[in-house]
């Protein structure tokens, strides 16, 4: 069961599990990660999120609705950017709409990503949400090769490691994986749900350096000119 924090730990305190912020009434969310082993701690509104995130010891990813009470999720997002906190905290905003506008409201705010897949959730339930992601996954498994990588990276977003392929090999394998992800409806008892795929992709070839983490920040980059530009697409990184 997740545990509801309402006052986080002490800073002095040593934690063993990865501490993640989440807004109240996610509670499925709040549950997947805590069997995932992740310590939650959830906030009832933006002004208790701002308070955890500026912590000593504070959460190191934040996952906040769109509208919260009191203060808006990218309003937090803009009061913990402009403090420069240190380590450095991924957030991610979720919300029903999918405008180009507030996906670049969410960005100038300093938000990490920004996912509308909650749509499903609300205009489906949370059950039938969870086995639409259980179903994308089973999708992206099934693409990948035996030896490639996939892992689920938070929220709706995963992540696929290609070992061997260049630039343009990345390109093809990604346009294969979206398409056995777009081009087929999800049926549900509920509906047939339709579901698009975003990807960023990069390739050691495509970056200036080649370790693991300028490679995931090319792709993270990429990702977001992939939604920016209309969703369902590939963006190689510049």
């Amino acid at each position: 069961m997740t545990r509801q924090d309402q006052h986080p730990p002490h800073p002095d305190t040593e934690t063993v599990s990865p501490r993640i912020l989440v807004s109240a009434g996610e509670r499925l969310l709040q549950d997947t990660l805590a069997r995932w082993g992740y310590e939650i701690v959830v906030a009832s509104d933006g002004h208790q999120a701002l308070r955890y995130l500026r912590e000593k010891n504070p959460p190191k990813l934040a996952i906040l609705n769109w509208e919260m009470e009191r203060l808006r999720g990218p309003e937090v997002c803009q009061f913990l950017r402009e403090g420069e906190i240190e380590p450095y905290i991924y957030i991610i905003l979720l919300t029903n709409e999918s405008r180009k506008d507030e996906l670049l409201e969410a960005l100038d705010h300093g938000a990490d990503d920004y996912f509308h897949f909650k749509q499903v959730n609300d205009d489906y339930g949370h059950l039938v949400g969870d086995a639409v992601l259980r179903e994308v996954a089973a999708r992206l498994k099934g693409a990948a090769r035996s030896y490639d990588t996939l892992g689920r990276c938070g929220g709706e977003e995963f992540l696929i490691i290609l070992p061997g392929c260049d630039a343009a090999t990345v390109l093809n394998r990604a346009e294969e994986i979206r398409a056995s992800v777009s081009n087929e409806i999800i049926p549900m008892p509920e509906g047939n749900i339709q579901v698009t795929l975003s990807m960023g992709a990069s390739a050691t070839s495509a970056t200036a350096q080649g370790d693991s983490i300028s490679i995931l920040k090319a792709a993270d980059a990429a990702l977001y000119r992939a939604k920016s530009q209309g969703r369902d697409r590939i963006e190689l990184a510049k």
